[in-house]
């Protein structure tokens, strides 16, 4: 990977953000796809990577969303909030009867909405 870096930045001057293989559980085969996100707000067609012009395919990842506090800031893993209801954005232990205020920007729908602008933005 730190061939293919080098290579895509001296031959095609590009600023390499990130860098990832594709790869399935128990499956490391060296052939798997790699996305590289560079650095930019345009994207090229092809690029050069020794000696070879290959096609460059715009990749756009799905939102992520911890399942806890509802935060696009996170995954679930990591999270250090306590978790808390998506309708109403309170923790708390019984069932929930309160009015929809959404997490992320106070507005009044579930933090899971994908009909806020919050979301919106972010996708």
């Amino acid at each position: 990977m730190k061939d293919l870096e080098e290579e895509l930045s001296y031959s095609n001057d590009l600023e390499i953000i990130e860098k990832r293989r594709f790869v399935k559980q128990n499956d490391w085969r060296d052939a798997s796809p790699v996305l590289i996100t560079i650095l930019g707000s345009s994207l090229p067609d092809t690029n050069k990577v020794w000696f070879t012009r290959t096609r460059i395919q715009l990749f756009v990842d799905r939102l992520r969303q911890c399942s806890e506090c509802f935060s696009f800031l996170h995954p679930t893993r990591v999270c250090e909030k306590s978790p808390i209801y998506a309708s109403c954005g309170i923790p708390h232990s019984s069932v929930c009867v309160n009015s929809e205020k959404c997490n992320n920007c106070g507005g009044q729908q579930k933090s899971t909405s994908q009909s806020y602008p919050f979301f919106k933005r972010e996708q």
